[in-house]
């Protein structure tokens, strides 16, 4: 859900209220509400692979009315990892039938080609976009380095991110 009725507004002024001690924030130009449906699909290729080092390929690609996307990235890994349909670092640990220990270094690097995106231009069948007159980059530069651990069915991924933004 978008709009008022996802709450999002008063959670994140409760937050810099309580927490941050931060100001809290203007939700009046805040999209109207909205039901938001989206399909993901994610296809992830290892490319190169020894015993400590792995290079794979991953594509994620939303359709919807909150986003609509494609996002190819090159990933590299360095450590002790699984197969890349069975690793943490596509999130399917749960599908790991060995109990081999992953623990390993991940950094990565893609570029987001955004369609649409409700967050910032609106309702997909409205005219009610808050940031109508500002310039929206449509292509998004992304970086990610972290570090995974998973053993048997316990894992714990730890990622800075980093991105460009759909528009200052």
């Amino acid at each position: 859900v978008l709009g008022p009725a996802s709450q999002a507004g008063q959670l994140q002024n409760w937050v810099h209220e309580q927490i941050t001690n931060d100001a809290t924030l203007d939700w009046s130009g805040q999209i109207p509400n909205q039901l938001g449906l989206n399909i993901t699909s994610e296809y992830a290729h290892e490319l190169l692979k020894t015993s400590y080092f792995d290079l794979y390929g991953k594509a994620e690609a939303s359709l919807g009315n909150i986003f609509t996307y494609l996002h190819p990235k090159l990933n590299l890994r360095l450590g002790q990892f699984n197969k890349i349909n069975s690793s943490v670092a596509t999130t399917n640990a749960l599908l790991n039938t060995n109990a081999r220990t992953e623990f390993f270094l991940e950094y990565g690097l893609g570029l987001k080609l955004s369609g649409y995106n409700a967050t910032i231009r609106g309702n997909l069948f409205d005219t009610n976009n808050p940031f109508y007159n500002r310039s929206i980059n449509p292509t998004i530069f992304t970086m990610h380095l972290g570090l995974n651990f998973s053993f048997q069915r316990f894992s714990f991924v730890g990622r800075y991110h980093y991105s460009t933004g759909e528009f200052e």
